[in-house]
């Protein structure tokens, strides 16, 4: 194997260990938004159930403590909101990372894979042209007692 083609394949066996840190990386991240995107739902279906659980028959302090408790129960779901949309931001840019990470690992692997067909090339033709010179050269004398 020639230098150029050992120090591609060194190149492109990087190339492929950073897409695959990126791939994990971009695994990550869509953990974190689906976490972020469980928690919205709850939060929402908390509010929801315990909107419906004021009914007749309470004072004016309950009513506000429910009302205040609601409005406190918004302003998280307002607050997870913001935290999921710039968790799918954050996706998209690792996404963004892992893709381009990706092409220039497939890039490197090809050029790499030309470099070695190109050396396997030419020590077939070394191996042929060694082998055309032996069968081209006279038989060489027996020894002859004499």
């Amino acid at each position: 194997m020639s230098r150029r083609t050992d120090s591609m394949g060194k190149a492109a066996e990087l190339a492929g260990e950073r897409a695959g840190s990126a791939g994990r990386r971009l695994a990550e991240q869509q953990q974190l938004l689906a976490s972020g995107e469980a928690q919205l739902k709850e939060l929402e279906c908390f509010r929801d159930e315990y909107a419906g659980t004021m009914h007749g028959g309470v004072d004016v302090r309950q009513l506000l403590n429910h009302r205040q408790f609601l409005q406190r129960l918004n302003e998280a779901i307002e607050h997870q909101r913001s935290v999921v949309q710039r968790q799918r931001e954050a996706l998209e840019q690792e996404r963004i990372r892992w893709l381009a990470a990706r092409s220039r690992a497939k890039a490197l692997d090809s050029v790499a894979q030309r470099f070695q067909d190109a050396d396997r090339r030419a020590d077939e033709r070394s191996e042929q042209a060694q082998a055309d010179e032996r069968t081209q050269r006279p038989p060489a004398k027996p020894w002859s007692e004499g």
